[in-house]
């Protein structure tokens, strides 16, 4: 199974018995066990993965920062482990503005992560102390608050001096923060209110920000709509091509892509046109019953392509049944 041995660390770590049991039975000696231990709070289990001989790795004195737990940041430092500015970056995604501040106090190094991870959290105090103290910052601490929704924190940075770029903009309309999107956009901020913003939006079905992007005057054309479909958001294909946003065959390439027969046949039965790329999209993507009802509803299609694009038997196996030489299975 893909996600075994993530598994078998994770359950490894969670008690003292878990892990000697597991070490016992031959699970490999990892830093993960102490970084998996780390984040969760179980001082007693990292000093037992330690005194096992589990090595260290910074990623131990991260994931204590990241989960709040002072107590075992300062156990793995007395031990040797070493850290880097993950560690203080971290601390600031969890808001724990106590554990930054003995990192701090204690030569942990930091860079612009650290304000980015802060502003993505809406960490406001915590963001207010790092700056009081030296931290550096960039328009990534702008676009991070921006996607997460944090206005004040935006606000405050901004007042403070951060610089910001268009990817402000692109964050609050991935965040699908209609109050943020429209406060970016009056305050000016710098970049071009071109055909990425729809499309950001509609990539993650934020229907909210399309209408505002588009009050705004944001462009769109059809990579808005094929954007919607790579996403399965129906709704926001509909309002879209309602107000007038071009289709293409990219539309149903791109559901047929995802998997979206709902919304393909949404798409087909309001003119959207489609093409070969469609049956290609469904066989690539092993999506057996998109593809089946896109041939059967005269999709064009090219049997050998799909059978060489294939990565799933089924898919395979019925594109063969359906005229395709076997050969282009292994093309």
């Amino acid at each position: 199974p893909p996600h075994t041995h993530t598994t078998s660390v994770r359950a490894a770590a969670a008690t003292v018995p878990l892990l000697r049991w597991a070490l016992s039975s031959g699970c490999p000696r990892t830093a993960r066990l102490a970084a998996e231990a780390a984040l969760h709070g179980r001082l007693r289990v990292v000093q037992a993965a330690h005194e096992s001989g589990c090595p260290w790795a910074a990623s131990a004195c991260g994931a204590a920062a990241e989960g709040g737990h002072l107590a075992i940041l300062e156990y793995a430092r007395r031990n040797g482990c070493l850290w880097d500015a993950t560690t203080c970056a971290r601390a600031a995604r969890g808001g724990h503005l106590l554990v930054l501040e003995w990192a701090r106090d204690n030569g942990c190094p930091w860079d612009e992560h650290t304000c980015r991870h802060a502003a993505a959290g809406g960490h406001l105090e915590l963001l207010r102390w790092a700056r009081e103290n030296g931290c550096p910052w960039n328009a990534w601490t702008c676009s991070a608050a921006a996607e997460g929704g944090h206005l004040a924190v935006l606000q405050w940075a901004r007042a403070a001096g951060c610089p910001w770029d268009v990817h402000a903009v692109l964050g609050a309309a991935r965040g699908g923060h209609v109050a943020v999107l429209r406060w970016v956009h009056d305050a000016g901020c710098p970049g071009v209110w071109w055909w990425a913003v729809c499309t950001t939006a509609a990539a993650a079905g934020r229907l909210g920000a399309l209408r505002l992007a588009r009050a705004l005057g944001c462009p769109w054309d059809a990579y808005t709509c094929a954007a919607a479909a790579r996403g399965g958001h129906l709704a926001v294909l509909r309002w879209a091509r309602a107000g007038g946003c071009a289709c293409d065959a990219s539309t149903c390439s791109a559901a047929a892509e995802g998997g979206h027969l709902a919304l393909l046949r949404w798409a087909r039965a309001n003119a959207c046109p489609w093409d070969r790329h469609t049956a290609l999209s469904a066989a690539k993507g092993g999506h057996l019953e998109v593809l089946r009802w896109a041939v059967e509803n005269e999709c064009p299609w090219d049997a050998e392509a799909c059978c060489a694009a294939a990565r799933c038997a089924e898919v395979r196996a019925w594109v063969v049944a359906r005229g395709a030489p076997e050969s282009a299975a292994w093309h």
